[in-house]
């Protein structure tokens, strides 16, 4: 029995807890309530990183809440002796005093999880039963203790449960391999290997991995470029004798990773082409895998799955479930990466590697070849089929860019942008590391922003203040739609508004309803464009207007909207993710202003199937022609999420940006739903949703299936 309560000795070094004595006490595989208590000036909310061993990341990110006057706390699964706690944007003045491990019973998790399931069930007992039945399966299952984490858990531990339960398995093989034989197409793969200063024992295991395919009808088109060495070398003449399906050609001199890509090209025979890093592995069933998916759609002519990295001694981590294909994704990074699967010919029409753009030369192939290809042949296959060797001075080991590269990626872009006719310039971000697309035609047309408001003088001052102190786009007008105010003082600050010529009162004195108040609204509205805005909301971007429009200069974006914080700096809204808790949820919640998100999806411009309307940019035109919100069926929640998925429907897609940022004082002026006409209310709009977007809900192109459909941080489905 771990003991109860464990006192740790630690010292105090800036923002770190450094662990001394005590925690060698502590039994590992099980829950723990920690404790800190702070001297001095008392934060407001803690967020800390928690070392266990293997350095500071945002895996171990734990979110401490107030219980007492200066004492926190955290709940937190340990498999692994921890060293040292990092706090993230600690107030000055806060220094970390006591700490304290208190160990949770399985009887105490499990009461925590019935409270919590109780309080799901009774606020929306139609909506929320088959997602409490899931979970209940979860319980019975073998270990069900280990994988119910209500906070802290680690993604090593998560990462290892989601292999047990969802990857690939031997008894699998043989239901692929019956796939195989049944199938139509049977085309050649060529896999392209350029070599160069390679070590023997990695490469071995990555040629290894090739002759371990399942499915057999490859060639591996291996480029030597420059020096090797003589025991390298022997061994791949051997290889290459005793198995013909392994080709080399050899360069007297390092000509670098493009050229050497040509090179093996040159061998290439297959009708497909795909890429295998010297040092990487490839999984057994990597190629079958393909190969299924390419009978499945004959039309298919650009593959990629998802991928994790592995390290010296086999240790699989870090895995990245990717979305379906996202137009502007892939103008923040080369998502694709591994496993990427070309058609050959698209190749060849798209011409050859450039060696100027070394270090980005793959990124470039891929946006060239989707230069020529439909949207509908691109195929995203949502299984690991690739492990990226993270040794200690590989890229795998961060999930940033490489400086070298960054210069080419951004050059691979902007001419990839001019080809379609849109100039821009391509930043690197300095805050992630990944491209920053600024769309540059001068283009300004008029935007309506939209402001509805019942009383709540502070907030809508607050809300109009900030959008004529930051807003540098000047060609906007502003429509506050007044819904019954009956304060004085508010009444009055709107007719004061009202005499700024650029500023229109309207009143709308019919009962709440958010969709028929907007639709009212962008009929009178004079702009081209429409901003919908709350009333709740304060701009902190000064360009958020011209960020936000920009994107829609694009052919095919029908909406925009933009990164929310709540007042403590922390994300309520970084896109909409479809599915959670049944309908959807945002994306990155709660999380510190300032991080990356999984894969960097907080800090790059990208896809998702819907964002929230309390800022969010659309044309009026595109408005008008999908009927505008819902007013019968969508009066207060949902709305915006059912328009986003009617401009998809439609063919345009929804874009979010994290470089227009707001704040968003969530609810404050309506209030949340609480009372039983409320809730039921809630609940109608929740099944309409269902009824309507069903299928879409359960597989949001933009997410993964592999992720979490209840929590919002990305976490891996359990």
């Amino acid at each position: 029995m771990p003991r109860k309560t464990l006192s740790i000795d630690a010292k105090v070094s800036g923002q770190e807890l450094i662990f001394e004595t005590g925690a060698q006490d502590i039994s590992l595989g099980a829950w723990y309530d920690l404790y800190i208590s702070f001297q001095n000036e008392q934060p407001s909310c803690v967020n800390a990183l928690m070392d266990f061993g293997n350095g500071l990341s945002n895996c171990f990110q734990l979110l401490f809440y107030k219980e007492e006057q200066d004492r926190f706390r955290a709940r937190v699964f340990i498999d692994r002796r921890p060293e040292r706690i990092r706090f993230i944007d600690l107030a000055e003045g806060s220094i970390a005093s006591e700490l304290s491990f208190q160990y949770c019973s399985k009887a105490k998790i499990y009461g925590h999880l019935a409270v919590r399931s109780a309080k799901t069930f009774l606020a929306d007992p139609v909506a929320n039963t088959p997602r409490l039945a899931r979970n209940f399966r979860h319980f019975i299952k073998d270990k069900s203790f280990s994988q119910i984490r209500p906070s802290g858990v680690t993604e090593e531990s998560a990462y290892k449960a989601w292999i047990e339960k969802y990857d690939f398995k031997v008894a699998d093989q043989s239901v692929l391999e019956a796939a195989l034989k049944d199938a139509a197409l049977h085309p050649k793969i060529s896999i392209l290997i350029p070599l160069y200063k390679s070590k023997l024992d990695p490469l071995k295991a990555a040629l290894q991995s090739v002759s371990a395919q399942i499915y057999t009808d490859w060639e591996a088109c291996l480029c030597v470029d420059g020096e090797i060495d003589a025991a390298v070398m022997a061994y791949l003449e051997t290889l290459c004798e005793d198995d013909p399906r392994f080709k080399m050609i050899l360069n007297a001199q390092n000509m670098g990773i493009a050229a050497a890509t040509n090179q093996a090209f040159s061998l290439a025979s297959g009708e497909w082409t795909t890429f295998l890093d010297h040092d990487d592995l490839l999984r057994p069933q990597s190629l079958a895998v393909c190969i299924k998916a390419i009978n499945e759609t004959p039309s298919a002519k650009l593959i990629y799955s998802d991928e994790d990295k592995i390290d010296d001694e086999g240790r699989r981590f870090d895995p990245y479930f990717k979305c379906d294909f996202s137009d502007e994704l892939i103008l923040a990074m080369n998502y694709f990466n591994h496993l990427t699967m070309i058609k050959t010919d698209e190749i060849r029409k798209a011409g050859k590697w450039n060696s100027y753009l070394d270090g980005a030369q793959d990124y470039d192939m891929v946006l060239r070849v989707l230069n020529n290809i439909e949207r509908e042949t691109i195929i995203h296959i949502p299984q690991i089929l690739y492990h990226w060797r993270a040794s200690i001075d590989s890229e795998a080991r961060t999930r940033n860019v490489k400086t070298h590269a960054s210069a080419a990626s951004r050059q691979a872009v902007e001419t990839y942008l001019k080809s379609k006719d849109l100039p821009a310039v391509v930043e690197t971000c300095a805050h992630s590391g990944y491209n920053r697309v600024k769309l540059q035609n001068g283009i300004t047309p008029k935007i309506s922003i939209i402001i509805p408001t019942r009383n709540q003088k502070a907030l809508l001052e607050t809300c109009m203040s900030s959008i004529f102190a930051k807003t540098t786009y000047a060609n906007f007008e502003i429509i506050i739609v007044d819904n019954g105010s009956d304060e004085a003082a508010t009444k009055a600050y709107m007719g004061e508004q009202a005499q700024n010529p650029i500023v229109t009162v309207l009143s709308y004195d019919e009962p709440f309803n958010y969709s028929a108040i907007n639709n009212f609204a962008v009929e009178q509205a004079k702009g081209d464009l429409i901003c919908l805005l709350n009333n709740d909301i304060e701009v902190l971007s000064e360009g958020w207007l011209e960020e936000m429009q920009s994107w829609l200069q694009i052919e095919g974006v029908g909406c925009v909207g933009a990164k929310l914080l709540y007042p403590n700096k922390t994300v309520q809204h970084g896109g909409v993710i479809l599915g959670i808790a049944g309908i959807a949820g945002h994306a990155h919640k709660y999380f510190p202003q300032s991080k990356l998100g999984y894969y960097g999806r907080l800090a790059v411009a990208q896809n998702f199937s819907a964002v929230t309307a309390a800022c969010m940019l659309f044309a009026k035109q595109d408005f008008l022609s999908v009927g505008g919100l819902n007013a019968e069926d969508l009066a207060v929640s949902y709305n915006d999420v059912d328009l986003c998925l009617k401009f998809l429907a439609k063919g345009l897609r929804t874009v979010w940006t994290p470089y227009a940022e707001l704040t968003h004082f969530e609810s404050v002026s309506r209030g949340k739903h609480i009372s039983d006409e409320k809730r039921e209310q809630w609940s109608s709009e929740a099944r309409y949703m269902r009824r309507t977007w069903g299928d879409v809900i359960d597989n949001d192109p933009y997410y993964s299936e592999n992720l979490s459909r209840i929590k919002e941080d990305f976490s891996f489905r359990m």
